[in-house]
């Protein structure tokens, strides 16, 4: 679970559920036409900051719980904030809305209004607690009333998740899980509380500086920085956020020293401590967690390398002129030995993905590498395409479409994802040695799968290296006779004989 906002979590809409009309929150299917015609030039130009509730309000939505989208979120407690602060920026912009323009319904005004009263939230609980210390409140009822709602989801959260782990609790292991997940939601409500003050003057900046803009300067209203960019230029040091979040100890030493030596002062200390401690606890929060790597044993490693030589056989052997450079679909063995001479979108990702592993693992040299890619982006330069999509599926022998024609977007997605790995191979073999020590690994690979030993290859003379590569000598014939240069397996005996 990301972070401690349980918005991206939503099983179902309040507004939905009693009055049939959901919430536009950014993202969803929608008919262009009708979206345009209906908002067309409805919203004023440089005032909206965020769209997403007036554009549900006017169009309507619905929403979708069996459609699951996944969305980045920010890393540090700092794009958190600068998240945060776009968004109530956003909604406060929305005010001439609420106030009647544009004959707005009244659901969608109570919505603005929500939105409105829960950006201020940080701040009434920040004043609560001030002003409970400088009066003497009872420190339980001043808890109380500032922390109220996020007690009752912090209550609610643990009991939930201790429910669920007694019923399914099985072994011990389920136990184990159910407490460290509670824990976990104890861990989040207190880091809540922690970001008070912070989060309080982040909310005040956002709420001045939008009325500043929206009466007064009629500037930057539709100022925001992209996601990225804001995790890039997030100064992520011990240093930046005792700087930034300087609020949280000084309203810390504020409540302490207004609430010296008082009866039931307890309860601010403890308040107090944790907001001393906010920037170094955002800071340790926010670093990046480095999973150290685990390293296969050695017989594992070398089953795994031994698979994966024997995969990449599989390209090698059929990359042929006669199939345009496109791997067969499927070979089947028995009864009669038959390659399916046909191709997809996922079939040729796949293929470059795995030459692009070949070239990693030190199976082909970068020569071969550059050679193959260069031949099969030629190939795909002369298949017949839709609006630049590939077909599900093509003849390799004629390059014709096969009926049913069609576009997949399941394979399209594989393919565009293949295509990133490719691309990103290609601009690191700038900085990549011609020879490098992959390429032993690989003569190692190929040794392995021959149940070679390489201190024995020496030994072999090259009919004896065949023998043992291909169990056949037939196959090296046939290599040896192929005009096309389809297998490559000479050459890897010649390999085998340098060492």
């Amino acid at each position: 679970q990301a972070g401690i906002d349980p918005y991206q979590y939503a099983v179902s809409d309040l507004y939905q559920d009693v009055f049939k009309e959901g919430t536009f929150t950014g993202k969803g299917i929608y008919d262009v036409k009708v979206f345009h015609r209906i908002l067309g030039k409805r919203l004023p130009d440089n005032s909206v900051l965020s769209h997403d509730l007036l554009e549900g309000s006017y169009v309507r939505c619905g929403l979708a719980t069996d459609i699951r989208l996944m969305d980045g979120y920010p890393a540090t407690v700092f794009s958190f904030f600068k998240r945060e602060h776009r968004w109530i920026r956003g909604d406060w912009q929305l005010l001439p809305w609420f106030f009647g323009r544009d004959r707005l319904g009244l659901l969608a005004r109570w919505k603005i209004a929500e939105n409105l009263r829960r950006s201020i939230i940080p701040i009434m609980q920040l004043l609560t607690i001030i002003l409970g210390a400088i009066i003497g409140w009872n420190s339980y009822v001043t808890l109380a009333i500032a922390m109220g709602g996020i007690l009752f989801s912090l209550l609610v959260n643990v009991i939930n998740t201790t429910l669920f782990w007694i019923k399914n609790c099985t072994s011990t292991g389920y136990i184990s899980k159910g407490i460290n997940y509670t824990l976990l939601v104890i861990e989040q409500g207190l880091f809540v509380m922690l970001l008070i003050p912070y989060k309080a003057v982040t909310t005040i900046d956002a709420i001045l500086r939008t009325l500043y803009r929206m009466y007064i300067s009629h500037k930057k209203l539709l100022e925001w920085q992209t996601a990225e960019a804001v995790e890039n230029n997030a100064k992520n040091s011990l240093f930046a956020y005792l700087k930034q979040m300087w609020q949280g100890p000084a309203v810390a030493i504020i409540v302490f020293l207004l609430t010296l030596n008082k009866p039931g002062a307890w309860v601010y200390y403890i308040i107090a401590l944790l907001w001393t401690v906010s920037p170094i606890v955002s800071f340790i929060t926010s670093m990046p967690k480095y999973i150290e790597a685990k390293s296969f044993k050695k017989p594992n490693e070398e089953e795994i390398r031994r698979l994966a030589r024997k995969t990449w056989r599989y390209f090698e052997e059929f990359f042929y002129e006669k199939d345009h450079w496109l791997t067969p679909d499927n070979y089947q063995v028995f009864p009669t030995p038959v390659a399916a001479h046909r191709t997809s979108p996922t079939n040729i990702g796949l293929q470059l993905l795995a030459t692009v592993t070949a070239r990693d693992m030190g199976y082909i040299g970068l020569y071969e590498f550059v050679e193959r890619i260069e031949k099969t982006f030629s190939t795909l330069e002369h298949l017949e395409k839709w609006n630049g999509h590939l077909f599900n599926w093509y003849d390799t022998r004629t390059l014709e479409v096969l009926e049913p024609r069609y576009v997949s977007t399941v394979d399209s997605g594989n393919y565009a994802g293949y295509l990133i790995v490719v691309k990103n191979m290609l601009l690191s073999l700038r900085n990549k040695k011609i020879f490098a020590n992959e390429q032993h690994s690989g003569l190692v690979s190929t040794a392995m799968l021959a149940e070679v030993k390489i201190e024995d290859i020496k030994q072999f003379t090259l009919d004896n290296v065949a023998n043992i590569l291909f169990n056949e000598k037939d196959v090296l014939k046939e290599s040896i006779k192929n005009k096309n240069g389809e297998n490559c397996y000479l050459s890897k005996v010649m390999n085998f004989v340098g060492i």
